[in-house]
């Protein structure tokens, strides 16, 4: 076949999608296949003429990035650099613009990493040419077993990569520390002016002696780690894990001098007992941190009970503080603290589903998405019939006290317990009147003590005219959990409260629907609902 056939436009004449098809079909029609160079020409004219390949350059590169995975993750990923360079390929795929784009800009060749073959990585380098560096050295061992290698020292290959990009500008760095290994040669001897992150996963418990020099530095993520403290300032996120320090007065000091921090997260942070010297350096005014968008606590009792009085989040912070004890303490300004902070102004003008779990073991308190406490002690129950530890529910009324005048502000219409001895119910609705006296629905799930309900249909005795538990309840939703009582003292409580809502419209709303999981009725219940017009449904509720 002739590949010199003449086609009627000129490459100059193309100025169009539509002229670009009409030349392809031509040629096509002519006996040349897909292939030809001549028709890859006109197809590359076409490409050149589409919208996509006429955006400004800001733009296009800000659609890449949008196209490919985040360069920000954790060791759990290991792979990450191969996908975010598998991605960047198939994106060069797209067009020949496209590719000498992608190419030729340093900005996307500066993720680098410890597996890496030697080839690629030269590659990498010299494609990113100055632009500073995201380094991630990790294990190529254990990734079954995330936090613990059985390597004891890195790979020759991992200490030659670390000294062949440590002499390069450093933005990110993400390595995991073996347990026999020295940080301070490969990372801390070194300057690196620019580095704005850096995640430093220990082993064992890693501890450097000399400080960081990195003074642009605003994310810290430490797992194992100890650091010297003092030179740590301007974060913009901490994250520390299963660690030994800081003690409270270092961890006061890096919060004061941080004062743009979004995220802190302090997870089985342990310090040994505080010296009494370090009280003398503690600032003691508040931590008011304005831009304080989220902080997760867990198991760091040492830290967080003397950090909560002091610190003053965003009012739209969101908390979680999880907390378990094996031995004795007093947890009562703990958890107000902890209301304080999740029970913020943030919620005003919010609808909200608090949940409120009083289980054998812990307490469970959550205020909406980010706002939560839990507490957990093995045997809690029964230790609370020794009188050895605080109240469960006594807990709960502090947590809520912590931010009753929110609470006033905030709509609760819906309210779901999970609570599982008769005891505890008639206490958990004491403290469900005391805080949310204006919830419509509840939602409950309960072992035992479905006779406690009765109090929904008993006036409240006190100075003046009588009160009634929860006034304008009307949905009951009710899940019992194992066997039980039949639900037929909830059916009648029910039925006392419409008639109390009769003769009180504007003091009492009756409950005009219940909702029944498990368990059982007998028939007689169900038909004097009937009667009286109460709604209900049954989910899996034996019928006697």
């Amino acid at each position: 076949m002739d590949t010199d056939i003449a086609c009627p436009f000129g490459e100059d004449s193309l100025v169009n999608v539509i002229d670009c098809d009409s030349a392809i079909a031509l040629y096509e029609a002519n006996g040349h296949d897909n292939y030809d160079p001549v028709i890859l020409r006109v197809k590359r004219r076409r490409n050149s003429l589409l919208p996509v390949s006429r955006l400004h350059r800001e733009l296009l590169h800000s659609v890449f990035q949008l196209a490919l995975p985040n360069q920000r993750f954790g060791p759990k990923y290991k792979d990450h650099p191969f996908q975010y360079y598998d991605a960047l390929f198939k994106i060069r795929q797209v067009s020949h613009s496209w590719d000498r784009e992608m190419s030729t800009t340093p900005l996307f060749w500066t993720l680098t990493s410890s597996e890496f073959s030697s080839p690629f990585l030269e590659l990498v380098l010299e494609r990113s040419h100055n632009a500073a560096l995201n380094v991630v050295a990790v294990s190529s061992q254990g990734l079954s077993d995330y936090w613990r290698s059985a390597e004891v020292y890195w790979r020759e290959a991992v200490k030659a990569y670390l000294t062949r990009v440590m002499e390069r500008g450093i933005r990110e760095l993400h390595v995991r520390v073996p347990t026999g290994e020295n940080l301070d040669p490969y990372i801390v001897d070194h300057l690196n002016p620019g580095m704005k992150v850096l995640s430093l996963y220990g082993e064992g418990q890693l501890t450097s002696t000399r400080p960081l020099q990195t003074p642009q530095l605003v994310d810290l993520h430490l797992v194992g780690c100890s650091l010297p403290w003092n030179h740590i300032h301007n974060l913009r996120r901490l994250s520390l894990k299963e660690a030994t320090s800081p003690n409270l007065a270092q961890l006061v000091q890096i919060l004061h001098s941080s004062p743009m921090l979004q995220e802190l997260n302090l997870s089985r942070i342990a310090p040994p007992p505080e010296d009494a010297s370090n009280q003398a350096v503690m600032p003691p005014d508040s931590i008011i941190l304005h831009h304080l968008s989220t902080v997760s606590i867990q198991d760091s009792l040492n830290l967080a009970s003397g950090l909560l009085y002091r610190l003053f989040p965003s009012t739209t912070c969101h908390a979680s503080i999880h907390q378990q004890l094996d031995g004795e303490f007093d947890m009562s300004g703990f958890c107000q603290q902890a209301g304080r902070i999740c029970l913020s102004e943030g919620l005003v003008g919010q609808v909200i589903e608090p949940r409120l779990h009083v289980l054998p073991h812990e307490l469970s308190l959550q205020m909406g998405p980010g706002r939560r406490l839990r507490v957990c002690i093995p045997g809690w129950s029964g230790r609370e019939r020794k009188s050895m530890t605080p109240g469960r529910t006594e807990l709960a009324r502090f947590f809520l006290e912590g931010g009753k005048g929110i609470l006033s502000k905030v709509s609760i219409s819906r309210l779901h317990l999970r609570v599982e001895s008769r005891s505890v119910v008639a206490e958990v609705l004491a403290i469900t009147h005391d805080f949310f006296p204006e919830i419509v629905e509840l939602n409950t799930t309960i072992d035992e003590g479905m006779d406690m309900f009765a109090v929904l249909a008993e006036p409240i005795n006190g100075e003046g005219n009588p009160g009634w538990t929860l006034p304008k309840l009307s949905v009951l939703n009710v899940k019992l959990r194992g066997g039980g009582d039949p639900y037929d003292s909830v059916i009648t409580m029910a039925e006392k409260r419409m008639h109390a809502a009769a003769l009180s419209p504007s003091a009492l709303s009756a409950i005009t629907t219940l909702r029944f999981a498990y368990g059982r009725v007998t028939r007689e219940s169900l038909e004097s609902l009937d009667r009286l017009g109460i709604k209900y449904e049954l989910e899996s509720v034996a019928v006697l």
